[in-house]
């Protein structure tokens, strides 16, 4: 479609094309706002991760400080998987709103609204789908058999007297 037909699209939706533009902008902002919190959610859980199975390690006591090393990365799995839900839905949002831009239908009611998912049942439901995605759960999984790694392989050596 080129400029003109697509001012065209603008005249019958009746709304300014930089508004579309700028709508866009700011949804495009949120997705890249997500996509870099869910970066720094495994940046964070790896240094809290290994920070927590050296402290472990240094201490010489029992397996259990390792298991501590599982929470944050239970946490973090889950922050992991709410921003990437969130990711997707903006996503749904900047293309349902181009397609109807393209196809020339109204979307004067669209362009001034972001919402996120409404609704528990439909959080849990977009989380839970999230964290079956390939950039989330294959990350988290390996990061858990590196504690079970260390819980197992790293054990204090008994003190000889």
């Amino acid at each position: 479609m080129d400029l003109g037909q697509l001012e065209d699209v603008a005249k019958m939706n009746k709304i300014d094309n930089s508004d579309v533009q700028t709508h866009l902008q700011i949804l495009q902002q949120i997705i890249s706002r997500m996509a870099g919190n869910s970066a720094s959610c495994k940046t964070w859980c790896i240094t809290l991760v290994s920070a927590l199975l050296a402290a472990g390690f240094l201490s010489k006591s029992n397996s259990k400080v390792y298991l501590i090393a599982v929470l944050p990365l239970f946490l973090f799995a889950y922050l992991d998987s709410f921003y990437l839900a969130f990711e997707r839905e903006f996503r749904k949002q900047y293309n349902k709103i181009v397609e109807k831009y393209v196809k020339g239908a109204d979307i004067s009611k669209d362009v001034y609204k972001i919402k996120g998912i409404s609704g528990v049942k439909n959080k849990i439901i977009s989380v839970r789908s999230a964290f079956k995605s390939w950039s989330v759960w294959p990350f988290y999984l390996s990061a858990l058999l590196v504690i079970i790694l260390a819980v197992i392989f790293l054990q204090p050596s008994p003190v000889v007297p």
